[in-house]
C-alpha cells in the first residue's frame, strides 16, 4: 500500500484533492478533522489542554480562539500544545499501518492529509 501526505497552505487545493481521493474510494485520514474531534466535547485533548492552558476550555470543548491567543507568539507554549495533540493524532493514524499489515492487496491505496509532520 502506498501512503501519501497532502499538505499545503490555505487555498492550495487540499480539500479538492481529498474529495477526489474519496470519490475514488481511497481511504483518507484528515488530521484537521481529527484535531477538531479531539478538542470537541468528550475529546481526549480537552482535559490536558485545559490543564496546560487555563481558560481555553469552555462548555466542555477547547475554545480554539482562546487557545490560539495562548500560544500565538509563544514558541514554548506551542511546543507544549504539540506535545499534547500530536501523539493523540498519531494514534488515530493507526489504520494506515494496520491496513497495510493485515489487509494488503496490490491494488490497495491510501491518502493522508496532514500538516502535522
Amino acid at each position: 500500500m502506498k501512503v501519501y501526505g497532502l499538505t499545503g497552505g490555505i487555498g492550495m487545493g487540499k480539500s479538492t484533492a481529498t474529495a477526489a481521493f474519496r470519490r475514488l474510494k481511497v481511504p483518507v485520514f484528515d488530521a484537521d478533522a481529527a484535531v477538531h474531534a479531539l478538542q470537541a466535547p468528550g475529546g481526549r485533548a480537552v482535559r490536558p489542554i485545559g490543564a496546560a492552558f487555563p481558560g481555553t476550555v469552555r462548555k466542555g470543548r477547547v475554545d480554539r480562539e482562546a487557545l490560539r491567543h495562548a500560544v500565538l507568539g509563544q514558541p514554548a507554549a506551542l511546543r507544549q500544545l504539540e506535545r499534547i495533540v500530536h501523539p493523540l493524532v498519531r494514534e488515530r493514524t493507526g489504520w494506515l499501518s494496520s491496513t497495510s499489515l493485515c489487509c494488503w492487496r496490490p491494488a490497495a491505496r491510501a491518502a493522508a492529509t496532514s500538516s502535522l509532520w
